[in-house]
């Protein structure tokens, strides 16, 4: 409800300040007063089969936290300037939608006062740039009256000099003359000589103009000029001409409308565009003729960009208030459509959304934050965006491998998509270019490969594979563990059967406690890595021989190279090592489930099972979820032999989708950018530096009692204490919740569901490190501060600044209640006012389920604000004075 109110809140308040097209006039680009920049592709937004395609955004970014009043554009950047500096990107970068962008170079301007003083900030009100001189200049008219001069070429401050006494709202260029023209607020306008940087011409357009709404004054609010020198420029209600070798006005353009105000004007083949206060477009000729009027979507226009670079869509765009653009018709006559600052993925609102899922989608299809869930739009990077477009770091998905919408998987997913989806009982070169990739990172005896749709269904067929090939039917796996959804694996995972509504585990099912060395049989430090390996290996070989003494035959062991359902559990060195050996010399197969943990997610291997030793090999391996990126595909890898004997069975294997050509091109596509963006050694790189810092947290905090993982790989284990390791199971939800509302998005998981669990996109960053980490601490730091003033004693012995003290929002309310309860049994005086029986009605009526909820946390902020800390500090004042009186 808060995210609905604020998006609407912006988009009522959104105004797009400036307009420019690229060079080339395939895209255009906008920003607002929230600091964003938009990139709109415009090759063929006439097109009426394009015209969906086109309106929305290919890209929106944060270029800065305040207003950008001003964007422009040379041959190869997009320049913008936040306060203070001036800053270029790369048109190249933006027309491919990169998914971080990042500035070509940042210049900063020199400020001559204190840094301190925001008097000294400096705004940038007007940008224009100097594509035919040498070197290329770009001159920014700023808000303290200066003309800022920099060289694109070097990226430096060329000059600058003081033009006005005032804010300049508009630097103009006139290459013919090699002059540029400065219109300040006063109401002046300047023409300034580029070889001396010396004012030739004054003149104040408006100092004798009968200006009708004196409130508005003489200032100039809008500026133009073309090559025959004509300046047209707007000030109070209306627009005027002047020559600027003659010095003489000319007729002024009439607008009907008597509220007009202009904000913008263009000359546009010998006539005038201008708009203003209104959500009307004016198209005047030199004569001051009202040739065309266009209704625009705006109520206020902003400005008018006409697009140069594209013959085929010689197109005008006009900006203003409101979370759209308009683009005209080249010749003026109509408005083709309406371009949205927001990203079309939202079809119904978020409240819709929900309202239909509960109609629609059985409630036990499980969802994150069910209190009050994320709704999701678009995803780019590591990050995610909502239907509100707040960004939230993204942390726990490692389905998104390799980033959220990744050009490339996109680009060969798409391309194959319009080729051929499906059949896979056909020759297709996508599916043996993957098995021979993939392979050649696996152990050499592994050469076989078996495509599917999830990880579910890799597991489950190499279930059906072990018992058809060993004759044998029995399963052996380690408690808390997850292999899949399917039944055949339901029944085999832990996580899932030993769930209190679970169905208990099956006879054939045998489990081996995890080697859990935080929460386990044998802990450390009680014992050394090496002995827990023996021991945790012992309890393995318990299992096995107690099923063999009882006549059972197992098939299969299976094991998470690294458990992630569990708590995010890394075993002892060697372990795994030692039970495969001592299983396959009893004819066991083992089988790798590397469907969370593979594909360079460790940072060292590109798969968990060879973190335990070198050489250690599987006859299983199963692959999916980071496969394809977010597409459905999945692998079992095996031995030549078992593949053999499986076949020599009599039995076909077939899936409908399982290695269709798109999985496929979207799983090679995951390979490419594996391969040549080096994400690997990233990995390792902010992986180490996370695992430091939270090494540090760990120190700093009581509530953190294990930092364990590898890589990408990492669970944080919350606790009450670190002596006991008493799962500390409601402040890890709510820590949960806490960093969600700062937009980093983790998830828990183990046994008791109080391991933090980080789990990212191999593209993130040591700045997501670093603003993950930051948050962390600052969100637990806030949690020990706030639980000081949670009352233990006595709560007339409370002080009054504890009262004013007390955290307005997400406050424990059953504190609150219980306070109330106890100071107004010890003031009987205050039961008798009429509204007591209300409060306590409202303070008894709250529970865990509606405090979790948008609207309580509302409606609590306004009752604990107006009502409940008043009173309460009136009761504390009322329990003072009896305890004064009978001292």
């Amino acid at each position: 409800m808060q995210s609905q109110l604020d998006n609407n809140l912006k988009s009522l308040y959104t105004t797009i300040f400036s307009l420019k097209f690229s060079p080339d006039g395939k895209y255009m680009a906008a920003c607002d007063n929230f600091g964003k920049i938009y990139v709109y592709k415009l090759s063929s937004v006439l097109s009426a089969d394009c015209i969906e395609k086109s309106k929305y955004p290919n890209l929106k970014f944060k270029a800065d936290s305040c207003s950008l009043y001003s964007i422009e554009s040379s041959n190869d950047f997009l320049f913008c300037s936040p306060i203070n500096e001036l800053v270029a990107y790369k048109w190249k970068d933006l027309a491919h939608n990169e998914r971080s962008v990042q500035p070509a170079f940042r210049i900063k301007m020199p400020r001559n006062h204190d840094s301190f003083n925001l008097n000294s900030n400096i705004e940038t009100n007007s940008l224009v740039c100097d594509n035919k001189s040498e070197p290329r200049k770009i001159y920014a008219g700023c808000g303290n009256g200066e003309i800022i001069v920099y060289d694109i070429d070097t990226a430096q401050i060329m000059t600058k000099f003081s033009a006005h006494s005032d804010s300049i709202y508009k630097v103009l260029l006139k290459n013919s003359n090699n002059e540029i023209v400065s219109a300040s607020e006063d109401g002046e306008v300047k023409i300034w000589d580029l070889r001396s940087n010396q004012n030739c011409i004054s003149i104040k357009p408006f100092e004798n103009a009968d200006c009708v709404r004196t409130n508005l004054g003489k200032f100039i609010t809008c500026a133009a000029v073309d090559d025959d020198n004509w300046l047209i420029c707007g000030g109070g209600p209306r627009l005027a001409m002047w020559h600027l070798r003659s010095l003489k006005p000319m007729a002024i353009p009439q607008i009907n409308d008597p509220l007009f105000v202009p904000n913008v004007c263009r000359v546009y083949d010998n006539q005038i565009l201008s708009g203003g206060n209104t959500n009307s477009l004016y198209l005047h000729t030199f004569e001051s003729k009202l040739k065309s009027e266009i209704k625009t979507d705006s109520n206020c226009i902003y400005d008018i960009a006409l697009n140069t670079g594209s013959k085929s869509n010689r197109i005008l765009s006009v900006a203003g208030n409101g979370t759209s653009i308009d683009i005209c018709s080249s010749n003026f006559t109509y408005k083709a459509l309406t371009l949205s600052t927001t990203f079309r993925m939202e079809k119904l609102p978020k409240e819709e959304t929900v309202s239909l899922r509960n109609k629609h989608i059985a409630s036990c299809v499980e969802l994150f934050f069910i209190d009050d869930p994320l709704k999701i739009v678009r995803g780019a990077g590591q990050y995610m965006f909502d239907e509100a477009e707040n960004k939230y770091l993204d942390c726990i998905n490692n389905v998104a491998h390799v980033g959220h919408c990744h050009p490339h998987v996109v680009k060969c997913a798409s391309e194959q998509m319009s080729l051929l989806e499906t059949n896979s009982r056909f020759l297709h070169d996508n599916l043996v270019i993957y098995g021979k990739r993939i392979t050649k990172y696996v152990p050499k005896e592994l050469k076989i490969c078996f495509f599917t749709n999830s990880g579910s269904e890799s597991n489950d067929l190499a279930m059906r594979i072990a018992r058809k090939v060993t004759g044998n039917h029995d399963v052996l796996v380690l408690d808390h563990a997850y292999h899949g959804h399917l039944t055949s694996l339901v029944c085999i995972s832990p996580y899932k059967f030993a769930h209190p509504s679970g169905d208990g585990k099956k006879e054939w099912v045998h489990v081996v406690p995890v080697p859990d060395s935080y929460r386990g049989k044998y802990r450390s430090p009680d014992y050394s890595e090496e002995e827990l390996s023996d021991l945790y290996f012992q309890e393995m070989v318990k299992v096995v021989e107690e099923a063999e003494q009882n006549g059972r035959k197992i098939s299969l062991f299976y094991a998470e190279s690294l458990q992630s359902c569990g708590g995010q559990i890394i075993y002892p060195k060697d372990y795994l090592k030692k039970c495969y050996h001592y299983l396959q010399s009893k004819g066991i197969f083992c089988l790798a489930d590397e469907v969370q943990s593979g594909f360079f997610r460790t940072g060292s291997h590109m798969w968990g099972f060879q973190t335990q030793s070198e050489d250690i090999v599987p006859d299983f391996v199963t692959i999916g979820k980071s496969m394809g990126n977010g597409h459905p595909v999945s692998c079992l890898i095996t031995k030549k032999s078992i593949a053999q004997k499986f076949g020599e069975k009599g039995l076909k294997y077939f899936n409908t989708y399982g290695g269709n050509p798109v999985s496929m091109a979207c799983a090679n596509a995951v390979l490419d950018v594996i391969e040549n963006e080096n994400l690997q050694s990233k990995v390792i790189e902010v992986s180490n530096f996370m695992l430091d810092e939270l090494e540090k947290l760990k120190q700093k905090h009581e509530i953190i009692g294990d930092i364990r993982g590898y890589g990408y790989f990492i669970g944080i284990d919350l606790v009450k204490s670190k002596k006991t390791r008493e799962p500390a199971i409601e402040l890890a939800r709510l820590i949960l919740k806490l960093m969600r509302d700062a937009f980093i998005l983790l998830s828990l998981d183990g046994p008791y569901s109080n391991v933090l669990k980080i789990k990212p996109p191999l593209c993130f960053n040591q700045a997501n490190a670093e603003q993950l980490i930051s948050t962390l601490d600052k969100t637990i730091s806030d949690l020990r501060l706030k639980a000081r003033f949670i009352p233990q004693a006595d709560p007339s012995q409370l002080p009054l600044t504890r009262i004013s003290n007390l955290p307005n929002r997400r406050l424990n309310h059953l504190c609150i209640y219980e306070l109330f309860l106890r100071l107004a049994k010890q003031n009987p005086d205050v039961q008798t006012k009429p509204f007591f029986p209300l409060l306590l009605q409202l303070s008894s009526v709250i529970d865990e389920n509606t405090c979790q909820s948008t609207d309580y946390k509302i409606n609590f902020i306004y009752i604990f604000d107006s009502i409940w800390k008043p009173f309460l500090e009136i009761i504390l004042e009322t329990g003072f004075e009896k305890q004064k009186n009978a001292q």
